[in-house]
């Protein structure tokens, strides 16, 4: 239930037109999402201190590019059969419509059973300060970072 409601506001306060997936199907790979031959994000596995850390880069997508972008971070946890996965989600420079957030809430709670921790980057300002209010009133395993090195030590603590 948290990390429904976090998704929820991360997803509010933040096309599959000529969008192809690159990568082999695998997951010892890195997967992106490309128009044309521009990489415009992805799902990356990162090992770090001997744990395993999904990596789910929105960077700079906009509208339903971000819906493309989770589904296919979605495919790869769901098809990873782990069942306490180490997340981060970078959210920097994201813009997404009523209709994208609606559709981003449908797919984080698909895999919010699957997910222990959730790392946040790229928020700032005005959403940064009402997702943080939201996480120190529900407590959770949700935690907003500046720096993806933060996020990764976070993660791995017990």
């Amino acid at each position: 239930m948290f990390f429904e409601a976090a998704y929820y506001i991360i997803y509010i306060v933040v096309g599959y037109q000529n969008l192809t997936l690159r990568g082999p199907a695998c997951l010892e790979t890195n997967y992106e999402i490309t128009n044309g031959d521009k990489k415009m994000a992805g799902v990356e596995q990162i090992e770090y201190m001997g744990e395993k850390i999904y990596y789910i880069d929105h960077k700079g997508l906009q509208e339903k590019e971000v819906i493309t972008n989770q589904e296919l971070g979605k495919k790869i946890l769901m098809e990873s059969g782990d069942k306490e996965i180490l997340l981060i989600t970078d959210m920097g420079g994201v813009y997404t419509t009523s209709e994208v957030d609606k559709r981003m809430i449908q797919i984080n709670k698909e895999i919010l059973p699957i997910v222990k921790k959730v790392a946040v980057l790229g928020m700032t300002g005005i959403k940064r300060i009402l997702i943080e209010a939201f996480i120190k009133l529900e407590g959770g395993n949700i935690k907003l970072f500046d720096s993806i090195e933060e996020a990764k030590k976070w993660l791995v603590e017990d």
